[in-house]
């Protein structure tokens, strides 16, 4: 695929505002990752157990927003709001004027399926980067990228070069950062009335975060939604003028990476 390309799925229904509990087990994670194709190869992978994980790409802009959910399997409701993202842009295709989207989720389909935080092989996923305060063993996995799931994000990081990363987890109802974010962050979570933290409070060794914020000094930020949305509300409506703020920062000053529009 060119990476000029626009993806464009079929139109599906929004999903955050069903209970995300219910999904544990059902079979969410084998519905919801794209079939394969040739075309489609550098931009799909499989899991531990062969499940298929799909890069989505919408837009052809210059500056890239890599949105990750369901890293953690036991955290549906990132999954759930990343899929009303997807929805929003394809509803909405000007909110992406100059940006490029690439969305994975479920990116642990084996753990969504299970309801488990780690993948098929007892790995949490997001401490296995090669970040340079990774430590073997622990569950972190024996190396760094021993994973598939984690090779396949690190490739995406390499090949498209995110200005921004939004990743989404939960429950922590906070917006984390690392990198050059914190300004995004404060802003974000003024926006959705979360409270904006610099650290969870632990050490993170192999994290994402690590990796491609601290390390790599690139902008990164974990959305960490909490346990149910709001009463009578959905993640997405709960969340959209942070991920509104999220892709205006990007467009206006997010970091530009190479122009890889066509």
């Amino acid at each position: 695929m060119a990476l000029g390309t626009t993806v464009v799925l079929g139109a599906c229904t929004p999903i955050s505002d069903l209970d995300v509990h219910r999904y544990r087990g059902s079979g969410l994670a084998a519905t919801t990752s794209e079939p394969r194709s040739p075309d489609n190869a550098a931009n799909e992978a499989e899991s531990t157990n062969g499940r298929a994980i799909s890069a989505r790409i919408f837009g052809n802009g210059t500056r890239t927003i890599l949105l990750l959910g369901a890293i953690h399997g036991d955290e549906p409701g990132s999954h759930l709001l990343v899929r009303d993202i997807e929805n929003w842009v394809r509803r909405r295709p000007e909110v992406l004027q100059g940006l490029r989207l690439v969305s994975v989720s479920p990116v642990n389909p084996d753990g969504l399926e299970q309801g488990t935080r780690r993948n098929a092989r007892g790995v949490d996923l997001n401490r296995n980067f090669p970040s340079r305060n990774f430590k073997p063993g622990g569950g972190r996995g024996p190396s760094p990228l021993s994973e598939p799931e984690s090779r396949f994000l690190h490739q995406l990081l390499l090949r498209h070069d995110p200005a921004l990363v939004l990743s989404v987890h939960q429950p922590r109802h906070s917006v984390n950062w690392d990198g050059p974010a914190e300004d995004l962050a404060r802003a974000m979570a003024e926006r959705c009335g979360y409270r904006a933290e610099a650290t969870v409070g632990y050490s993170t060794p192999g994290s994402l975060g690590s990796y491609q914020g601290i390390d790599r000094a690139r902008p990164i930020i974990t959305l960490e939604l909490g346990r149910h949305p709001a009463p009578g509300t959905t993640f997405f409506e709960e969340t959209q003028a942070a991920i509104e703020y999220a892709f205006a920062w990007t467009r206006s000053f997010g970091a530009a990476g190479p122009d890889r529009g066509d």
